[in-house]
Protein backbone atom coordinates (compact mmCIF):
# COMPACT_ATOMS: atom_id res chain seq x y z
CA UNK A 1 0.00 0.00 0.00
CA UNK A 2 2.76 2.08 0.90
CA UNK A 3 4.41 1.62 -2.43
CA UNK A 4 1.10 2.36 -4.30
CA UNK A 5 0.84 5.74 -2.48
CA UNK A 6 4.17 6.81 -3.26
CA UNK A 7 3.55 5.59 -7.17
CA UNK A 8 0.64 7.69 -7.11
CA UNK A 9 2.16 10.81 -5.84
CA UNK A 10 5.15 10.62 -8.47
CA UNK A 11 2.29 10.31 -11.19
CA UNK A 12 0.48 13.52 -9.56
CA UNK A 13 3.79 15.25 -9.79
CA UNK A 14 4.22 14.53 -13.61
CA UNK A 15 0.59 15.67 -14.05
CA UNK A 16 2.07 19.03 -11.81
CA UNK A 17 5.01 19.77 -13.91
CA UNK A 18 3.14 19.21 -17.06
CA UNK A 19 0.11 21.57 -15.77
CA UNK A 20 3.11 24.18 -14.66
CA UNK A 21 4.73 24.09 -18.24
CA UNK A 22 1.71 25.14 -19.97
CA UNK A 23 0.34 27.38 -17.68
CA UNK A 24 3.47 28.96 -17.67
CA UNK A 25 3.47 28.80 -21.69
CA UNK A 26 0.41 30.69 -21.42
CA UNK A 27 0.87 33.43 -18.77
CA UNK A 28 4.29 34.71 -20.86
CA UNK A 29 1.81 35.87 -23.73
CA UNK A 30 -0.31 37.41 -21.48
CA UNK A 31 2.44 39.23 -19.42
CA UNK A 32 1.35 42.89 -19.99
CA UNK A 33 -2.46 42.42 -19.53
CA UNK A 34 -4.38 42.51 -16.39
CA UNK A 35 -7.28 39.88 -15.25
CA UNK A 36 -10.53 40.78 -14.20
CA UNK A 37 -13.80 38.68 -15.71
CA UNK A 38 -16.75 40.85 -16.66
CA UNK A 39 -19.77 39.02 -16.76
CA UNK A 40 -21.83 41.14 -19.72
CA UNK A 41 -24.85 43.12 -19.37
CA UNK A 42 -27.72 41.69 -21.71
CA UNK A 43 -30.93 44.34 -22.39
CA UNK A 44 -33.92 43.64 -20.56
CA UNK A 45 -36.72 45.06 -18.37
CA UNK A 46 -35.98 43.72 -15.40
CA UNK A 47 -36.39 45.50 -12.23
CA UNK A 48 -32.89 46.55 -11.25
CA UNK A 49 -33.08 48.16 -7.54
CA UNK A 50 -29.87 50.26 -6.08
CA UNK A 51 -30.87 50.23 -1.71
CA UNK A 52 -28.64 52.39 -0.69
CA UNK A 53 -28.42 55.23 -3.37
CA UNK A 54 -29.38 58.42 -4.31
CA UNK A 55 -31.28 56.56 -6.83
CA UNK A 56 -33.64 53.21 -6.06
CA UNK A 57 -34.14 53.06 -10.27
CA UNK A 58 -36.98 50.63 -11.93
CA UNK A 59 -35.87 51.26 -15.06
CA UNK A 60 -33.52 49.27 -17.17
CA UNK A 61 -30.44 50.21 -16.33
CA UNK A 62 -26.96 49.36 -18.52
CA UNK A 63 -23.84 48.65 -16.26
CA UNK A 64 -21.19 50.88 -17.49
CA UNK A 65 -18.78 47.48 -17.21
CA UNK A 66 -20.07 46.25 -20.45
CA UNK A 67 -19.28 49.40 -22.21
CA UNK A 68 -15.48 47.52 -22.01
CA UNK A 69 -16.44 44.22 -23.69
CA UNK A 70 -17.55 42.73 -26.28
CA UNK A 71 -21.16 43.10 -27.22
CA UNK A 72 -21.70 40.41 -30.06
CA UNK A 73 -23.82 38.13 -28.22
CA UNK A 74 -26.65 39.25 -26.55
CA UNK A 75 -26.96 36.79 -24.04
CA UNK A 76 -24.66 37.27 -20.97
CA UNK A 77 -21.31 35.40 -21.30
CA UNK A 78 -17.99 35.65 -19.77
CA UNK A 79 -15.20 37.31 -21.17
CA UNK A 80 -11.96 37.93 -19.47
CA UNK A 81 -8.80 40.31 -19.86
CA UNK A 82 -5.36 38.40 -20.77
CA UNK A 83 -3.28 38.26 -17.23
CA UNK A 84 0.00 39.00 -15.17
CA UNK A 85 1.90 36.43 -13.24
CA UNK A 86 0.78 37.50 -10.67
CA UNK A 87 -2.87 37.29 -11.39
CA UNK A 88 -4.20 33.87 -11.77
CA UNK A 89 -7.04 33.22 -12.93
CA UNK A 90 -10.02 33.24 -10.65
CA UNK A 91 -11.14 29.74 -9.06
CA UNK A 92 -14.31 28.30 -10.51
CA UNK A 93 -17.13 26.99 -7.88
CA UNK A 94 -18.98 24.26 -9.70
CA UNK A 95 -22.68 24.63 -8.64
CA UNK A 96 -26.09 23.31 -9.03
CA UNK A 97 -29.73 25.74 -8.42
CA UNK A 98 -32.19 24.87 -6.34
CA UNK A 99 -35.60 26.36 -5.92
CA UNK A 100 -36.20 26.91 -2.05
CA UNK A 101 -39.20 29.11 -1.84
CA UNK A 102 -41.51 33.01 -3.36
CA UNK A 103 -42.55 35.09 -1.27
CA UNK A 104 -45.14 38.70 -1.89
CA UNK A 105 -43.27 41.05 -0.04
CA UNK A 106 -45.79 43.20 -0.63
CA UNK A 107 -48.52 41.16 1.20
CA UNK A 108 -46.48 39.95 3.84
CA UNK A 109 -44.68 43.45 4.68
CA UNK A 110 -48.85 44.63 5.70
CA UNK A 111 -48.44 48.15 3.62
CA UNK A 112 -52.05 48.72 1.50
CA UNK A 113 -51.17 51.15 0.12
CA UNK A 114 -51.44 49.85 -3.87
CA UNK A 115 -50.05 52.50 -4.96
CA UNK A 116 -46.29 51.64 -3.56
CA UNK A 117 -44.42 48.69 -4.09
CA UNK A 118 -41.90 46.95 -1.39
CA UNK A 119 -38.75 47.45 -1.84
CA UNK A 120 -35.97 45.10 -0.05
CA UNK A 121 -32.30 45.84 0.99
CA UNK A 122 -30.10 45.03 3.75
CA UNK A 123 -31.33 41.66 4.59
CA UNK A 124 -29.56 39.33 7.30
CA UNK A 125 -29.15 35.73 8.12
CA UNK A 126 -29.20 33.82 11.63
CA UNK A 127 -30.74 30.84 13.00
CA UNK A 128 -33.52 32.56 14.48
CA UNK A 129 -35.02 29.75 16.14
CA UNK A 130 -32.10 28.08 17.18
CA UNK A 131 -32.64 24.28 15.28
CA UNK A 132 -28.88 24.55 13.37
CA UNK A 133 -30.41 25.93 10.42
CA UNK A 134 -30.10 29.87 9.39
CA UNK A 135 -33.31 31.80 8.48
CA UNK A 136 -33.69 35.05 6.82
CA UNK A 137 -34.48 38.26 8.20
CA UNK A 138 -36.00 40.59 5.11
CA UNK A 139 -36.64 44.45 5.76
CA UNK A 140 -39.17 46.06 3.85
CA UNK A 141 -39.16 49.96 2.59
CA UNK A 142 -42.51 51.32 0.56
CA UNK A 143 -41.79 53.46 -2.71
CA UNK A 144 -43.75 54.55 -5.27
CA UNK A 145 -43.60 54.56 -8.90
CA UNK A 146 -40.41 57.51 -9.17
CA UNK A 147 -38.57 55.23 -6.74
CA UNK A 148 -38.90 57.78 -3.87
CA UNK A 149 -39.21 56.54 -0.57
CA UNK A 150 -42.51 57.56 0.94
CA UNK A 151 -42.71 59.65 4.50
CA UNK A 152 -45.46 57.93 7.21
CA UNK A 153 -45.86 54.68 4.95
CA UNK A 154 -44.52 51.30 7.26
CA UNK A 155 -44.17 48.01 6.55
CA UNK A 156 -43.05 45.16 8.58
CA UNK A 157 -39.99 42.93 8.30
CA UNK A 158 -40.09 39.61 7.32
CA UNK A 159 -38.95 35.97 9.26
CA UNK A 160 -38.46 33.33 6.94
CA UNK A 161 -37.71 30.29 8.51
CA UNK A 162 -36.15 26.81 7.48
CA UNK A 163 -38.10 23.65 7.25
CA UNK A 164 -35.59 20.96 6.73
CA UNK A 165 -37.96 18.41 5.76
CA UNK A 166 -39.25 20.30 2.64
CA UNK A 167 -36.36 22.26 1.94
CA UNK A 168 -37.66 25.67 1.54
CA UNK A 169 -37.68 28.60 3.69
CA UNK A 170 -41.76 29.25 5.31
CA UNK A 171 -43.30 31.79 7.19
CA UNK A 172 -45.03 31.21 10.64
CA UNK A 173 -47.71 33.47 10.34
CA UNK A 174 -48.13 33.97 14.13
CA UNK A 175 -43.97 35.24 14.43
CA UNK A 176 -45.35 37.47 11.37
CA UNK A 177 -48.27 39.19 12.95
CA UNK A 178 -46.54 39.81 15.76
CA UNK A 179 -43.64 42.16 14.17
CA UNK A 180 -43.29 45.79 14.53
CA UNK A 181 -44.14 48.11 11.42
CA UNK A 182 -40.87 50.15 10.44
CA UNK A 183 -40.26 53.19 7.99
CA UNK A 184 -37.00 52.34 6.45
CA UNK A 185 -35.18 49.21 8.25
CA UNK A 186 -31.16 48.95 7.21
CA UNK A 187 -29.01 47.87 9.43
CA UNK A 188 -29.24 44.22 11.44
CA UNK A 189 -26.97 42.25 13.66
CA UNK A 190 -28.21 38.77 15.96
CA UNK A 191 -27.08 37.20 18.49
CA UNK A 192 -28.29 34.86 20.85
CA UNK A 193 -28.31 36.08 25.15
CA UNK A 194 -26.82 33.24 26.77
CA UNK A 195 -28.51 34.24 29.66
CA UNK A 196 -32.10 34.22 28.80
CA UNK A 197 -31.48 32.09 25.96
CA UNK A 198 -33.63 34.22 23.25
CA UNK A 199 -32.39 35.54 20.08
CA UNK A 200 -31.95 38.92 19.94
CA UNK A 201 -32.55 40.84 16.76
CA UNK A 202 -31.64 44.33 16.71
CA UNK A 203 -33.41 46.51 13.65
CA UNK A 204 -32.15 50.24 13.26
CA UNK A 205 -34.66 51.98 11.31
CA UNK A 206 -33.12 55.13 9.53
CA UNK A 207 -36.73 56.43 8.89
CA UNK A 208 -37.33 58.59 5.40
CA UNK A 209 -34.72 58.20 3.10
CA UNK A 210 -34.52 61.19 0.70
CA UNK A 211 -32.96 58.96 -2.39
CA UNK A 212 -34.31 60.25 -5.97
CA UNK A 213 -36.18 63.94 -4.36
CA UNK A 214 -35.29 66.74 -6.27
CA UNK A 215 -33.00 68.91 -4.18
CA UNK A 216 -32.73 71.92 -6.84
CA UNK A 217 -34.83 74.13 -4.27
CA UNK A 218 -33.09 73.35 -1.15
CA UNK A 219 -33.64 70.25 1.49
CA UNK A 220 -35.03 72.43 3.26
CA UNK A 221 -38.23 72.04 0.97
CA UNK A 222 -38.11 68.44 0.98
CA UNK A 223 -40.14 66.25 3.27
CA UNK A 224 -38.47 65.97 6.71
CA UNK A 225 -35.99 63.58 7.65
CA UNK A 226 -36.80 62.91 11.19
CA UNK A 227 -34.99 59.07 11.52
CA UNK A 228 -37.10 56.67 13.25
CA UNK A 229 -36.95 54.22 16.14
CA UNK A 230 -35.06 51.19 16.28
CA UNK A 231 -36.21 47.78 17.72
CA UNK A 232 -34.65 44.87 19.86
CA UNK A 233 -36.58 41.88 18.91
CA UNK A 234 -36.50 38.62 20.88
CA UNK A 235 -37.53 35.07 19.94
CA UNK A 236 -38.12 32.52 22.14
CA UNK A 237 -37.16 29.44 20.35
CA UNK A 238 -39.19 27.16 23.09
CA UNK A 239 -42.24 28.89 22.88
CA UNK A 240 -42.03 30.35 19.31
CA UNK A 241 -43.01 33.70 20.30
CA UNK A 242 -41.86 37.43 19.41
CA UNK A 243 -41.36 40.32 22.09
CA UNK A 244 -39.26 43.12 22.37
CA UNK A 245 -37.15 44.57 24.72
CA UNK A 246 -37.24 47.69 25.85
CA UNK A 247 -34.69 50.07 24.62
CA UNK A 248 -35.04 53.93 24.55
CA UNK A 249 -37.25 55.68 23.29
CA UNK A 250 -35.32 57.58 20.37
CA UNK A 251 -35.07 58.41 16.78
CA UNK A 252 -32.27 58.66 14.79
CA UNK A 253 -30.44 57.46 11.79
CA UNK A 254 -28.18 54.73 12.07
CA UNK A 255 -25.67 54.16 9.26
CA UNK A 256 -24.18 51.67 10.83
CA UNK A 257 -24.16 49.29 13.60
CA UNK A 258 -21.05 47.86 15.57
CA UNK A 259 -21.87 44.94 18.29
CA UNK A 260 -19.60 43.24 20.68
CA UNK A 261 -19.41 42.30 24.80
CA UNK A 262 -17.84 45.72 25.15
CA UNK A 263 -18.56 45.75 29.62
CA UNK A 264 -17.87 41.96 29.67
CA UNK A 265 -20.83 40.46 30.82
CA UNK A 266 -21.74 38.06 28.12
CA UNK A 267 -24.02 39.89 26.46
CA UNK A 268 -24.23 41.93 23.38
CA UNK A 269 -23.72 45.23 23.42
CA UNK A 270 -24.88 47.67 20.41
CA UNK A 271 -22.78 51.01 19.02
CA UNK A 272 -25.21 52.46 17.21
CA UNK A 273 -23.37 55.39 14.29
CA UNK A 274 -25.59 57.73 13.56
CA UNK A 275 -25.56 60.23 10.93
CA UNK A 276 -26.73 63.61 11.23
CA UNK A 277 -29.52 63.67 8.81
CA UNK A 278 -32.03 65.08 11.03
CA UNK A 279 -31.35 68.99 9.87
CA UNK A 280 -35.17 70.49 10.82
CA UNK A 281 -36.71 68.26 14.12
CA UNK A 282 -39.46 71.16 14.04
CA UNK A 283 -41.32 69.48 11.33
CA UNK A 284 -40.81 66.18 12.85
CA UNK A 285 -43.91 64.39 15.27
CA UNK A 286 -41.89 63.09 17.51
CA UNK A 287 -45.04 61.71 19.66
CA UNK A 288 -43.10 62.20 23.02
CA UNK A 289 -40.25 60.59 21.70
CA UNK A 290 -36.67 62.37 22.04
CA UNK A 291 -34.11 62.42 18.89
CA UNK A 292 -30.69 62.55 18.22
CA UNK A 293 -27.78 62.95 15.50
CA UNK A 294 -25.23 61.80 17.74
CA UNK A 295 -23.68 58.28 18.34
CA UNK A 296 -24.35 56.18 21.47
CA UNK A 297 -23.83 52.58 23.18
CA UNK A 298 -26.07 50.25 24.09
CA UNK A 299 -24.79 48.31 27.22
CA UNK A 300 -26.57 45.31 28.86
CA UNK A 301 -27.42 45.75 32.52
CA UNK A 302 -28.67 43.51 34.82
CA UNK A 303 -32.05 43.82 34.73
CA UNK A 304 -32.05 42.14 31.07
CA UNK A 305 -32.77 46.04 29.94
CA UNK A 306 -29.71 48.25 27.82
CA UNK A 307 -28.79 51.56 29.24
CA UNK A 308 -27.87 54.20 26.12
CA UNK A 309 -24.25 56.28 26.84
CA UNK A 310 -23.22 58.66 24.76
CA UNK A 311 -20.10 58.00 22.60
CA UNK A 312 -17.21 60.02 22.33
CA UNK A 313 -14.88 59.65 19.36
CA UNK A 314 -11.71 61.73 19.57
CA UNK A 315 -10.46 62.33 16.56
CA UNK A 316 -6.90 63.93 15.94
CA UNK A 317 -7.74 66.39 13.21
CA UNK A 318 -11.17 67.06 12.82
CA UNK A 319 -12.93 69.11 15.12
CA UNK A 320 -16.43 68.41 12.83
CA UNK A 321 -17.21 64.69 12.95
CA UNK A 322 -16.91 62.79 9.51
CA UNK A 323 -20.21 60.66 8.65
CA UNK A 324 -19.38 57.45 9.69
CA UNK A 325 -21.35 54.59 7.49
CA UNK A 326 -20.33 51.56 8.99
CA UNK A 327 -18.46 50.24 11.59
CA UNK A 328 -17.07 47.03 13.42
CA UNK A 329 -15.79 46.31 17.20
CA UNK A 330 -12.15 44.60 17.12
CA UNK A 331 -11.18 43.13 20.36
CA UNK A 332 -6.96 42.25 20.00
CA UNK A 333 -4.90 39.64 21.75
CA UNK A 334 -4.89 41.84 24.94
CA UNK A 335 -8.20 42.08 25.06
CA UNK A 336 -8.50 45.94 24.21
CA UNK A 337 -11.46 47.12 22.36
CA UNK A 338 -11.53 48.94 19.17
CA UNK A 339 -13.99 50.39 16.41
CA UNK A 340 -13.12 50.01 13.03
CA UNK A 341 -14.97 52.84 11.55
CA UNK A 342 -15.48 53.96 7.68
CA UNK A 343 -16.05 57.38 6.97
CA UNK A 344 -18.52 58.87 3.92
CA UNK A 345 -16.38 61.20 1.94
CA UNK A 346 -16.46 64.91 1.82
CA UNK A 347 -14.32 66.78 -0.66
CA UNK A 348 -12.92 62.89 -1.32
CA UNK A 349 -11.81 62.50 2.20
CA UNK A 350 -13.62 59.47 3.12
CA UNK A 351 -11.10 57.49 5.55
CA UNK A 352 -10.96 53.77 7.47
CA UNK A 353 -10.13 54.38 11.43
CA UNK A 354 -9.12 52.42 14.00
CA UNK A 355 -10.21 53.54 17.42
CA UNK A 356 -9.09 52.11 21.05
CA UNK A 357 -11.72 52.38 23.57
CA UNK A 358 -10.17 54.06 26.45
CA UNK A 359 -13.25 54.21 28.91
CA UNK A 360 -16.97 53.36 28.75
CA UNK A 361 -18.17 56.36 26.29
CA UNK A 362 -14.69 57.26 24.65
CA UNK A 363 -12.72 55.80 22.11
CA UNK A 364 -9.36 57.31 20.57
CA UNK A 365 -8.21 57.50 17.18
CA UNK A 366 -5.10 55.76 16.58
CA UNK A 367 -4.83 54.69 13.27
CA UNK A 368 -6.25 56.32 9.81
CA UNK A 369 -6.08 55.62 5.99
CA UNK A 370 -7.60 57.94 3.41
CA UNK A 371 -9.89 56.29 0.44
CA UNK A 372 -8.21 54.83 -2.78
CA UNK A 373 -7.47 58.29 -4.38
CA UNK A 374 -9.75 56.73 -7.80
CA UNK A 375 -12.92 56.99 -6.11
CA UNK A 376 -12.40 60.61 -5.97
CA UNK A 377 -11.99 61.19 -9.84
CA UNK A 378 -15.52 61.17 -9.98
CA UNK A 379 -17.27 62.20 -6.80
CA UNK A 380 -17.51 61.54 -2.73
CA UNK A 381 -16.08 57.72 -1.82
CA UNK A 382 -17.97 56.14 1.07
CA UNK A 383 -16.31 52.59 3.39
CA UNK A 384 -19.90 51.87 2.85
CA UNK A 385 -18.56 47.95 5.00
CA UNK A 386 -16.29 47.03 7.34
CA UNK A 387 -15.62 42.95 7.86
CA UNK A 388 -13.24 41.90 10.70
CA UNK A 389 -12.37 37.82 9.60
CA UNK A 390 -9.59 35.54 10.00
CA UNK A 391 -9.40 36.06 5.99
CA UNK A 392 -5.85 33.93 6.11
CA UNK A 393 -6.28 31.09 8.75
CA UNK A 394 -2.99 32.43 10.38
CA UNK A 395 -5.38 32.60 13.61
CA UNK A 396 -5.35 36.79 13.51
CA UNK A 397 -8.23 38.55 12.23
CA UNK A 398 -8.03 41.26 9.59
CA UNK A 399 -10.15 43.91 8.22
CA UNK A 400 -12.27 43.46 5.18
CA UNK A 401 -13.10 46.88 3.76
CA UNK A 402 -15.05 47.76 0.50
CA UNK A 403 -15.50 51.01 -0.77
CA UNK A 404 -17.09 53.00 -3.42
CA UNK A 405 -17.96 56.42 -5.06
CA UNK A 406 -20.77 58.72 -5.50
CA UNK A 407 -20.38 59.74 -9.83
CA UNK A 408 -21.54 63.56 -9.27
CA UNK A 409 -22.50 63.24 -12.96
CA UNK A 410 -25.39 60.96 -12.10
CA UNK A 411 -26.00 61.32 -8.74
CA UNK A 412 -25.32 57.26 -7.80
CA UNK A 413 -23.34 55.48 -5.65
CA UNK A 414 -20.87 53.53 -8.06
CA UNK A 415 -17.98 51.26 -8.53
CA UNK A 416 -16.04 48.58 -5.65
CA UNK A 417 -12.60 48.77 -3.64
CA UNK A 418 -11.61 45.98 -1.73
CA UNK A 419 -8.70 46.02 0.73
CA UNK A 420 -7.34 44.20 2.95
CA UNK A 421 -5.57 45.66 6.01
CA UNK A 422 -3.35 43.67 9.32
CA UNK A 423 -4.17 45.67 12.69
CA UNK A 424 -0.52 45.84 14.08
CA UNK A 425 0.38 47.80 17.04
CA UNK A 426 -2.63 49.43 16.83
CA UNK A 427 -2.40 50.77 13.58
CA UNK A 428 -4.29 49.75 10.21
CA UNK A 429 -1.58 48.15 7.94
CA UNK A 430 -3.05 47.46 4.42
CA UNK A 431 -2.27 44.61 2.39
CA UNK A 432 -2.17 45.50 -1.50
CA UNK A 433 -0.78 42.39 -2.42
CA UNK A 434 -3.18 39.93 -1.13
CA UNK A 435 -6.37 40.81 -2.82
CA UNK A 436 -6.38 40.38 -6.83
CA UNK A 437 -6.71 44.02 -8.32
CA UNK A 438 -9.44 44.82 -11.05
CA UNK A 439 -8.57 47.01 -13.60
CA UNK A 440 -8.53 50.55 -13.12
CA UNK A 441 -11.25 51.18 -15.77
CA UNK A 442 -13.69 49.24 -14.00
CA UNK A 443 -13.00 50.05 -10.41
CA UNK A 444 -15.49 53.09 -10.91
CA UNK A 445 -18.17 51.56 -12.87
CA UNK A 446 -21.02 49.65 -12.34
CA UNK A 447 -23.79 49.53 -9.42
CA UNK A 448 -22.28 46.27 -7.92
CA UNK A 449 -21.15 47.32 -4.97
CA UNK A 450 -21.07 46.02 -1.79
CA UNK A 451 -24.04 46.19 0.30
CA UNK A 452 -22.86 43.34 2.60
CA UNK A 453 -19.27 41.76 3.37
CA UNK A 454 -19.61 37.90 4.54
CA UNK A 455 -16.37 36.05 5.06
CA UNK A 456 -16.34 32.18 5.67
CA UNK A 457 -13.70 30.10 6.56
CA UNK A 458 -15.15 27.01 5.44
CA UNK A 459 -17.38 26.28 2.94
CA UNK A 460 -19.30 23.21 0.96
CA UNK A 461 -16.79 23.63 -1.60
CA UNK A 462 -13.74 23.06 0.89
CA UNK A 463 -12.77 26.88 0.12
CA UNK A 464 -12.56 30.37 2.23
CA UNK A 465 -14.94 32.51 0.47
CA UNK A 466 -15.35 36.33 0.95
CA UNK A 467 -19.29 37.42 -0.30
CA UNK A 468 -19.77 40.99 -1.37
CA UNK A 469 -23.66 40.80 -1.43
CA UNK A 470 -24.66 43.83 -3.62
CA UNK A 471 -28.08 44.65 -5.24
CA UNK A 472 -26.97 44.24 -9.06
CA UNK A 473 -27.99 40.48 -10.99
CA UNK A 474 -25.09 38.81 -12.15
CA UNK A 475 -25.61 39.74 -15.92
CA UNK A 476 -24.72 43.40 -14.35
CA UNK A 477 -22.05 42.74 -11.78
CA UNK A 478 -18.35 41.54 -11.86
CA UNK A 479 -19.13 38.33 -9.72
CA UNK A 480 -20.10 38.95 -5.90
CA UNK A 481 -17.65 35.76 -4.60
CA UNK A 482 -13.91 36.02 -3.60
CA UNK A 483 -11.97 33.05 -2.47
CA UNK A 484 -8.82 32.65 -0.52
CA UNK A 485 -6.58 30.72 -3.56
CA UNK A 486 -2.57 30.83 -3.65
CA UNK A 487 -2.24 33.34 -0.60
CA UNK A 488 -4.50 35.81 -2.27
CA UNK A 489 -8.14 36.65 -2.14
CA UNK A 490 -9.39 36.32 -5.87
CA UNK A 491 -12.71 36.93 -7.35
CA UNK A 492 -14.36 33.56 -8.06
CA UNK A 493 -17.15 32.66 -10.52
CA UNK A 494 -20.03 30.13 -10.46
CA UNK A 495 -19.76 27.41 -12.75
CA UNK A 496 -23.20 25.76 -13.99
CA UNK A 497 -24.01 22.92 -16.19
CA UNK A 498 -27.92 22.76 -17.05
CA UNK A 499 -29.44 26.12 -19.05
CA UNK A 500 -32.03 26.15 -16.81
CA UNK A 501 -29.64 27.16 -13.90
CA UNK A 502 -27.40 29.63 -15.98
CA UNK A 503 -30.35 31.36 -17.13
CA UNK A 504 -31.93 31.89 -13.60
CA UNK A 505 -28.71 32.54 -12.15
CA UNK A 506 -27.82 35.69 -14.87
CA UNK A 507 -30.66 37.17 -12.55
CA UNK A 508 -29.87 36.11 -9.18
CA UNK A 509 -28.77 38.92 -6.39
CA UNK A 510 -28.20 39.69 -2.89
CA UNK A 511 -26.35 36.47 -2.36
CA UNK A 512 -26.01 35.03 1.46
CA UNK A 513 -24.19 32.88 3.24
CA UNK A 514 -26.52 29.90 5.18
CA UNK A 515 -25.61 27.61 6.91
CA UNK A 516 -27.97 24.75 6.65
CA UNK A 517 -27.12 20.57 7.71
CA UNK A 518 -24.06 22.09 8.71
CA UNK A 519 -22.92 22.73 5.21
CA UNK A 520 -22.58 26.47 4.59
CA UNK A 521 -23.93 27.00 0.99
CA UNK A 522 -24.96 30.19 -0.47
CA UNK A 523 -28.93 31.72 -1.37
CA UNK A 524 -29.79 34.16 -3.70
CA UNK A 525 -32.65 35.81 -5.10
CA UNK A 526 -34.93 37.16 -8.18
CA UNK A 527 -37.66 39.13 -9.05
CA UNK A 528 -40.87 37.97 -10.22
CA UNK A 529 -44.75 39.40 -9.53
CA UNK A 530 -44.81 42.24 -11.97
CA UNK A 531 -47.56 44.93 -11.53
CA UNK A 532 -47.76 48.25 -13.24
CA UNK A 533 -48.22 51.75 -11.06
CA UNK A 534 -48.51 54.57 -13.21
CA UNK A 535 -47.37 53.23 -16.27
CA UNK A 536 -43.81 51.92 -14.44
CA UNK A 537 -43.63 47.84 -13.64
CA UNK A 538 -42.64 47.32 -10.29
CA UNK A 539 -41.98 43.81 -8.79
CA UNK A 540 -43.09 42.89 -5.09
CA UNK A 541 -42.09 39.67 -4.67
CA UNK A 542 -39.15 37.16 -4.84
CA UNK A 543 -37.86 33.66 -5.56
CA UNK A 544 -35.21 32.12 -3.60
CA UNK A 545 -32.75 29.43 -4.80
CA UNK A 546 -29.47 28.20 -3.33
CA UNK A 547 -26.93 27.58 -4.62
CA UNK A 548 -24.43 24.21 -3.78
CA UNK A 549 -22.24 22.01 -5.05
CA UNK A 550 -22.61 19.81 -7.97
CA UNK A 551 -22.61 15.90 -6.70
CA UNK A 552 -19.71 15.65 -8.88
CA UNK A 553 -18.02 18.19 -7.10
CA UNK A 554 -18.89 16.91 -3.57
CA UNK A 555 -17.37 13.31 -4.65
CA UNK A 556 -14.28 15.51 -6.16
CA UNK A 557 -13.99 17.15 -2.63
CA UNK A 558 -14.39 14.06 -0.32
CA UNK A 559 -12.19 12.16 -2.54
CA UNK A 560 -9.97 14.98 -2.22
CA UNK A 561 -10.12 15.02 1.42
CA UNK A 562 -9.76 11.03 1.73
CA UNK A 563 -6.11 11.61 0.01
CA UNK A 564 -4.90 14.23 2.15
CA UNK A 565 -5.87 11.88 5.26
CA UNK A 566 -3.93 8.85 3.32
CA UNK A 567 -0.91 11.48 2.76
CA UNK A 568 -0.56 12.33 6.11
Amino acid sequence: MAGLNTQRRYSKLTLLLLLILITANGCQQNINNTSDPVLIAASSKELESDSSSPMYSQNNIDNDIAKTVDHSQSSAKIVKKSSTPDQANPAELEATIQFIGQFDLKKLGENTNSELFAFSGHSETFDINQDGHDDLIIPIAAMNSDNRHVPNEFSKPILLFWDNNIEEYVIDEEVQKALPFMHFPRRIRSSINPKTGLTEIFIADTGLDLANYDFSKGIENLPPNCGAQNHLITYDPSTGKIDEIAIPILWDYPHGIATGDLNEDQTTDYVLLNSPYIKYPEKCLFDGADYTNESYVLYSNNNGGFDKTNLTLNYKEFSKPPTIASGEVFIDENNNNFLVLGSEGNNSDAHLYLFKQDSKASFTETSKVRAPGILSEIGNPVYGEILVADVDSDGTKEVIAASNTMDDSIAMWVGRYIQLFDIKNEKLKERPNDITKTASSLIIKGYDWCHHLFFNEQTSWNKSILTCTNMQPQRKQRGSFYTWVNNKLQLTKIKLKSAEDIENFKWMKSFYPVTLDQKIIFVGRTLYGKRIINGTDVYDSIKLYLIKPTITEVKALVTEENGNRNVD
